[in-house]
């Protein structure tokens, strides 16, 4: 599964991965699913398919600039205090599988989710391709769909 997640985050840096969600805008969060699950997409990246659960949306209190452990650019997303709750409750029941995060129906990161009681967490491409340009632009763009 890792080496899918990571081909799957490296295509997502090329732009070749896309997905047609139900019409959901903004961020959204979709768990990992089997095939035919009830509300499940199919993203292919490179011939190999993956479906992804309903959609989850949390209100969000900002997105940031950030690193990885290892130094690369990744995006900081902080949730909203009222959203917390909610928020440690999904990522504790996806804490088996990736969670694909979803921007305006693209997929955009496919982390590996750890159940998040402090309403923040960080992502990246795995495979250590972001720029800080390219980490800059999903940062405007994901400003742009949550702030406004």
């Amino acid at each position: 599964m890792k080496r899918f997640t990571t081909l799957l985050i490296s295509c997502l840096a090329l732009g070749c991965a896309r997905a047609e969600p139900a019409d959901t805008s903004g961020l959204v969060f979709r768990a990992q699913c089997f095939k035919g699950d009830p509300g499940a997409v199919e993203v292919v990246v490179q011939g190999i398919p993956a479906w992804f659960g309903p959609p989850r949306a949390f209100a969000l209190a900002g997105v940031f600039p950030s690193t990885d452990a290892r130094g690369h650019p990744a995006i900081r997303v902080a949730v909203a205090p009222e959203a917390r709750a909610q928020f440690e409750a999904y990522t504790t029941a996806s804490a088996s599988g990736p969670v694909g995060l979803f921007l305006d129906r693209e997929l955009i990161a496919v982390p590996s989710i750890q159940p998040i009681a402090d309403g923040s967490f960080s992502f990246c491409n795995e495979a250590g391709g972001w720029t800080d340009a390219d980490r800059d632009r999903w940062l405007t763009r994901l400003r742009i769909a949550t702030e406004g």
